[in-house]
């Protein structure tokens, strides 16, 4: 196989700049990664896709007192609607069905009530809601129950 020197010239500058392209890429991903600043109120990364969740300031408005079947559901309300303030992180779920000032219907899967008498694990523990409260809570939307959004954990703010 006959090569001319320009051909070869060619290659070698290409592969020069592929490969220098790949390694600029692979140090932006360290820097980006090593700038991220971890607090305990920050809203937690989903462990699985390394993505933050929504997370919305909102009111309580009202208190669905129908038990759904799940273990804790089926004897203490865990579902309400609240009006949403804010909402101060578009997460990797997030989807546009709402806007500030709209009510949504939310999922609570600890409940109402303060969690240091069933939930002794969690920790900051969660002060209960009711009614007229405003909070700030962490989305996780479930596919399985048609794209409602589910809390796990909230911080009371009055």
């Amino acid at each position: 196989m006959n090569i001319t020197f320009e051909a070869m010239k060619f290659i070698c500058g290409f592969t020069f700049l592929l490969s220098m392209l790949i390694v600029s890429c692979g140090k932006k991903t360290q820097e980006k990664t090593s700038e991220r600043v971890f607090s305990a109120d920050a809203p937690q990364e989903d462990p699985a896709t390394n993505e933050l969740n929504t997370v919305i300031i909102a009111q309580l408005t009202t208190v669905d007192t129908t038990n759904i079947r799940t273990s804790f559901c089926e004897t203490t309300p865990c579902k309400a609607k609240a009006v949403v303030f804010a909402i101060s992180q578009i997460g990797k779920d997030f989807d546009g069905w709402f806007e500030e000032q709209d009510t949504i219907t939310l999922y609570f899967q600890y409940g109402f009530q303060p969690s240091e008498d069933q939930f002794t694990e969690l920790y900051p523990p969660l002060m209960g809601l009711k009614k007229g409260n405003s909070f700030q809570a962490e989305l996780k939307q479930s596919v399985a129950d048609g794209g409602s959004f589910h809390v796990s954990t909230y911080k009371k703010l009055n």
